[in-house]
């Protein structure tokens, strides 16, 4: 497919442009059935090749519904992969988020709400008032209907945040682009994190959603609101304020200012509609950690979860957990830098989120979304890497297979951990060393992506440019 590419310029303002075929797949795919029907999905290039901003395309019925028919095959596949590789959830936390909203909607105190649970003792609503404000609106709908529009509005979210992540790695026009942001967001429910966020019915892929808008798009496009998304994020749930910490460390101290500021003046206006809440949050609630569940539970990847499993069914030394917490958080923000100096803000964001999700005391898996960006990242690079072997660079072979291989070990997310280790969430003392080194594979992961994700240096990659190193 003919694009637009640039022969000289910074990585986002190309200025000598010229048609070239890098959209899609490479010449010689082209001669498979896949690689031609690709290619037919692309838009028309024009008949001059005269360089232009844009290329005009026209719509096409049939391209359209030819992108949905392949769609909703990947769509059904991921579905039923899933039911393969993971247990039913039955929206499990959705359920217990609309029991609290239509608990306090009928004039009781929000905190007050909790119900019995085999695993976890007694849970209730843990997220600030804000979270309840907006999710007010389920108490007057049938649970039917809260529980489609929930799945519906989680697999738009995730069409949304693939686009966001594949912007600067694969050109997205017309129907070409309606089957890459499709087939891509069906894969991305292969990973147990995104996958747990329809089962569960979770927030979390929203949250992603917010922060990835915010420094993928505002940030681009309308740098006046840029904090905005972070700032929301914040207030509907505490730990993307990382993101506001990162914002500083990069000394885009504007967008810092109006993160912080959004957070506080959104939870401050929840009060407006819940001032009880906002104070018992605030001065309660926050501080109770009794009430996320277990910390030694399987599902919960982060540094304090690896301790309190093996430390179980004692409580894990809290001085130790503070002391990991932050040479992880130190180590973390210092290489989120380091990758968006060298012009790599995705890379950056990814780091962080994945940083939060280790320092945090309880990270379930479904808090997990960073997952994506980081495959996006892995595959960016390993894409880089490739070209570069190819054009006969022999020290790009080293960094492609480190690459690539943390980019396949990343498909392990796709299995539920009951799938090979058994969960002793009330007493890990009983645990073999092998469940102890299988239920901490996650977290291990995680952490070798904080210490080795790199900056990719082709951005976007379809243009050719080389992204400057800011060193």
């Amino acid at each position: 497919m003919a694009v637009l590419t640039a022969m000289d310029s910074g990585p986002t303002e190309p200025r000598d442009l010229k048609y070239q075929d890098l959209n899609g797949p490479r010449a010689d795919s082209a001669r498979t059935p896949w690689g031609r029907f690709y290619r037919w999905l692309a838009p028309s290039a024009p008949t001059n090749h005269a360089p232009t901003k844009h290329m005009p395309s026209t719509f096409a019925p049939t391209k359209y519904l030819a992108a949905l028919a392949v769609i909703a095959v990947a769509a059904w596949g991921s579905y039923f992969a899933g039911l393969v590789l993971s247990s039913p959830h039955d929206q499990f936390d959705l359920k217990i988020y609309d029991a609290a909203v239509r608990f306090w909607t009928s004039g009781n105190r929000l905190y007050d709400y909790s119900q019995p649970d085999s695993l976890m003792g007694q849970l209730g609503f843990t997220y600030p008032p804000l979270a309840a404000v907006l999710m007010s609106p389920m108490s007057l709908l049938p649970w039917q209907a809260v529980q489609s529009i929930t799945v519906i509005a989680i697999a738009i979210g995730c069409a949304a945040l693939c686009y966001l992540l594949l912007q600067d790695s694969v050109r997205m026009r017309g129907a070409q682009g309606l089957l890459i942001v499709g087939v891509a967001a069906s894969a991305a429910f292969l990973y147990e994190p995104i996958r747990e966020n329809i089962s569960y019915g979770q927030v979390n892929l929203f949250l992603g959603l917010m922060v990835a808008f915010d420094l993928l798009f505002l940030a681009r496009k309308y740098p006046r609101v840029f904090g905005v998304g972070i700032g929301l994020a914040a207030a509907i749930k505490l730990t993307p304020a990382i993101f506001i910490v990162y914002l500083v460390i990069t000394k885009r101290w504007r967008a810092a200012i109006v993160a912080a500021g959004s957070a506080v003046l959104f939870s401050l206006g929840a009060a407006i509609f819940a001032w009880q809440e906002v104070w018992d949050f605030f001065t309660s609630v926050l501080w109770d950690t009794s009430r996320v569940g277990h910390p030694d539970s399987v599902f919960n990847q982060s540094i304090n979860g690896f301790l309190a499993r093996v430390v179980s069914p004692d409580e894990p030394n809290r001085k130790l957990w503070a002391l990991l917490a932050v040479l992880v958080a130190g180590f973390g923000l210092w290489r989120a830098r380091r990758v968006f100096l060298a012009g790599d803000d995705l890379a950056g964001m990814t780091i962080t989120g994945l940083v939060g999700l280790m320092v945090s005391p309880v990270s379930w898996t479904h808090h997990a979304v960073w997952v994506m960006p980081a495959a996006v990242v892995l595959g960016h690079r390993s894409w880089e890497l490739l070209e570069d072997v190819r054009a006969g660079d022999g020290r790009a072979r080293r960094p492609l297979w480190l690459t690539a291989s943390l980019l396949v070990v990343s498909f392990g997310w796709a299995v539920e951990a009951h799938h090979y280790v058994t969960d002793r969430t009330k007493d890990w003392s009983v645990a073999t060393w092998s469940d102890q080194v299988l239920a901490t594979l996650p977290t291990v992961w995680c952490l070798a992506i904080i210490v080795l994700l790199p900056a990719r240096s082709r951005i976007p990659l379809w243009s050719g440019v080389s992204a400057k190193l800011r060193r």
